[in-house]
């Protein structure tokens, strides 16, 4: 998503907005319903198909799964400050966490 925003040199509309946004909303959607945490989402962890339509979610390399995340190390250690909520840089995690992200990688 990084070079497609680079390449693109404008606002998108609110309609491409929307369009990109829905999709991203499907995969968190995706990875919660299955208690997974991205933990992790911003521009560069989302990228485009050939098409520049289709969105897929990359690098779960951090994620963690809801039941589990406790006895994992600390959730302020992973994942990229600058799209952290408050809650994951005081060590606590839930699928807050993603929207908060989610609506950063909007802005």
């Amino acid at each position: 998503m990084d070079v497609y925003l680079r390449d693109q040199g404008r606002p998108f509309t609110i309609d491409r907005v929307q369009q990109i946004g829905g999709q991203i909303i499907s995969g968190l959607k995706y990875l919660h319903e299955r208690k997974i945490i991205h933990q992790d989402l911003k521009p560069s962890n989302i990228l485009f198909g050939g098409d520049y339509e289709t969105i897929k979610l990359i690098d779960l390399g951090v994620s963690n799964r809801l039941d589990k995340t406790r006895a994992n190390t600390r959730a302020a250690d992973r994942g990229t400050y600058r799209y952290m909520s408050p809650e994951q840089l005081n060590g606590s995690l839930s699928f807050k966490t993603d929207i908060w992200a989610f609506g950063c990688v909007l802005l």
